[in-house]
């Protein structure tokens, strides 16, 4: 509970081809909701594709350009339509993200309160957010 508000647990994927990135992220996203479960990490599109074909995940926060390639291939090779978080260096690649369901695009260092609202943005879309007070 945080804020006095409930949220449901769920699954993660990290796509990130930097070791400390994808540590920051894992931190953040495990302070703001402990009840997030990172379930996979993947450093490129091959291993990615590999996970996404055998698990499901409720998000994914991904890196654009990555070891492989891009990380956009993900989604043009396994169908994938589970909403997005990308986070990077690079503003000229918000043209080809188009195509998937980006929640939000935002640019590395990601700050915690900015990758927040992208969470809230992420459960406001996916009706996970439950705003059941606790009582007292």
């Amino acid at each position: 509970m945080k804020d006095g508000f409930t949220y449901q647990s769920l699954d993660y994927l990290i796509i990130e081809d930097e070791y400390y990135a994808r540590q920051e992220l894992k931190a953040i996203i495990a302070q703001l909701r402990p009840e997030y479960r990172c379930v996979g990490e993947a450093e490129g599109v091959a291993e990615a594709v590999k996970f996404l074909n055998a698990h499901e995940v409720d998000l994914i926060v991904a890196d654009i350009s990555v070891c492989d390639g891009y990380s956009t291939e993900v989604f043009r090779q396994t169908g994938c339509q589970t909403l997005v978080i990308i986070t990077t260096g690079y503003e000229q690649y918000r043209d080809q993200v188009s195509h998937i369901n980006v929640v939000d695009y935002l640019l590395k260092p990601v700050a915690p309160s900015v990758l927040e609202q992208s969470i809230i943005k992420f459960e406001n879309k996916h009706l996970i957010y439950s705003p059941i007070k606790q009582s007292l």
